[in-house]
């Protein structure tokens, strides 16, 4: 309901502000609210509330708030994003480093098949998230914005995510994700690298390719015994609601995997 009176209340406007904080830029901002990613009836909590100085929306600032919270007042932390050329990973560099100089803080993208893992083109470290090449228990903190959706074989990668973690490690996590969903479902498989569709084509924007990235997954409830299934201690969808920094979703969520210590 909250959800729907405030789209209501707007639907004659374009775009609008509300005046909110955002914990990335610790600061009072205008944040950015328009319909895109909507059907202009409902509009999109998750992706919209954009901050003008970090340029994060509100699921990338939340995530960003939750992150900054775990590592907050403890030594030298190793983090790894799966990401390397977007504002959310310099903006949180930069906020950690700031905070602790001693702080680790890698990043990598996904550029292709023809591609070597773990090496470097133009300054862009290559990894897939199904067979990556950091070594067993390097992080304490892996964060992933949603990523997995668009890995063919989202276990191998979920055990790939726990094996890179160390012990007492926290995966905080983003997916789109079907609260009225028990069970995932696949849209699209590989034959031999080939696509093989079995939903009609979905495509989400991609930092380093124009073409979006596709999406392989609709998850719903049962993500999270893949996370268990994986190696992780337990795995949980933690919900937020902070109407004063635009959490303001009926359930608007964030997720964590953790490793036994």
């Amino acid at each position: 309901m909250i959800m729907e009176n405030i789209s209501r209340a707007f639907c004659q406007r374009e775009s609008w502000q509300m005046l909110g904080y955002c914990a990335v830029c610790e600061q009072a901002v205008p944040l950015q609210v328009d319909w895109h990613y909507s059907d202009r009836r409902m509009i999109n909590f998750r992706e919209r509330f954009v901050c003008p100085l970090c340029e994060l929306n509100a699921r990338q600032r939340l995530c960003a708030d939750i992150v900054s919270f775990v590592v907050r007042g403890r030594s030298a932390q190793a983090i790894y994003l799966y990401e390397q050329t977007t504002p959310f990973y310099r903006k949180l560099y930069h906020q950690l480093k700031q905070r602790n100089a001693a702080i680790s803080i890698k990043g990598s993208e996904y550029l292709g098949m023809d591609k070597i893992a773990g090496q470097i083109y133009n300054d862009i470290r290559h990894e897939d998230a199904q067979n990556m090449t950091f070594s067993d228990e390097q992080f304490d903190v892996v964060v992933s914005n949603d990523v997995f959706e668009h890995v063919p074989d989202v276990q191998a990668a979920l055990r790939e995510s726990c094996r890179v973690l160390k012990r007492g490690g926290v995966m905080i996590f983003s997916i789109p994700f079907y609260v009225g969903h028990d069970i995932s479902s696949q849209r699209v498989k590989l034959d031999e690298g080939k696509p093989i569709f079995i939903k009609s084509p979905m495509y989400h924007g991609n930092p380093v390719d124009e073409n979006g990235s596709l999406v392989f997954h609709d998850f719903g409830w049962d993500f999270l015994k893949f996370c268990r299934e994986a190696g992780f201690s337990d795995a949980y969808m933690m919900d937020c609601y902070d109407p004063l920094k635009g959490y303001i979703s009926e359930l608007f969520s964030l997720f964590i995997a953790g490793k036994q210590s």
